[in-house]
């Protein structure tokens, strides 16, 4: 499995989710990462990107294609190009007026930037919980 995200920032979520998936045993790496393994045949990269054009997202999702890999697409535009290269698509909202409410009343997490955002994290924790499930029932447990 590997991710991928255009966020600028240090993609901490797509990071935690990366570790839990190490915890359940999966090779795991990061795009752009140097001492993560090459993705081969075989292997998952998930992307997530809100609007889908990131360039450098593209290039990754256009060698992963040629090499056989299967993507995984978490994102808020579905007629974008990496959500229409995606084998399976996770569409999110983008941005609904009242998360800025909720956001200014202070009731989102810190540092959640926007709705995608947090929402993108609850699908990770969702993918690992079933994944959890899947691989060792006997402890169906986040931390």
């Amino acid at each position: 499995m590997r991710a991928a995200t255009k966020n600028r920032r240090k993609p901490a979520k797509a990071i935690v989710f990366a570790n839990r998936l190490v915890h359940l045993g999966f090779r795991v790496g990061m795009i752009g990462d140097l001492i993560s393994p090459v993705p081969k045949k075989g292997d998952i990269i998930l992307f997530s990107s809100k609007s889908g054009e990131n360039p450098a997202l593209l290039n990754a999702a256009r060698k992963a294609r040629l090499h056989g890999i299967k993507m995984v697409v978490i994102t808020a535009s579905p007629e974008s190009t990496l959500a229409k290269m995606a084998d399976l698509t996770v569409l999110l909202p983008g941005e609904l007026p009242e998360f800025k409410n909720i956001k200014q009343a202070g009731l989102a997490p810190e540092r959640t930037e926007t709705l995608f955002e947090l929402l993108s994290f609850l699908i990770y924790d969702v993918i690992t919980a079933s994944l959890m499930k899947k691989r060792q029932p006997e402890k169906v447990c986040l931390k």
